[in-house]
């Protein structure tokens, strides 16, 4: 079997595998028992850092904004779920 890739596909797969590696990463380090908010708020700081330096690749730009997109829609119900947990 004979796989003839160019540069520049081997660099995108290359590429793909490392959002992958920060994307394991990070859901790595949210799933764990010990996980909290703080550890959320530090794990997606992480991931944004990194995705950030792959500012080239399409995918990670993607991704990238739809995560913040996401994150904006859902920041109210966490903000509102802490205010309860606080106040009960």
């Amino acid at each position: 079997m004979d796989l003839d890739i160019s540069q520049d596909e081997f660099e995108r797969l290359f590429n793909l595998s490392k959002l992958f590696e920060i994307l394991k990463t990070t859901v790595e380090e949210l799933c764990k028992r010990n996980a909290n908010l703080m550890t959320f708020d530090a794990a997606l700081v992480f991931m944004f850092k990194k995705l950030d330096t792959m500012h080239h690749e399409i995918v990670a730009r993607e991704l990238v904004a739809s995560l913040k997109r996401r994150i904006k829609e859902r920041g109210l119900l966490v903000a509102s779920t802490l205010n309860y947990l606080h106040n009960s």
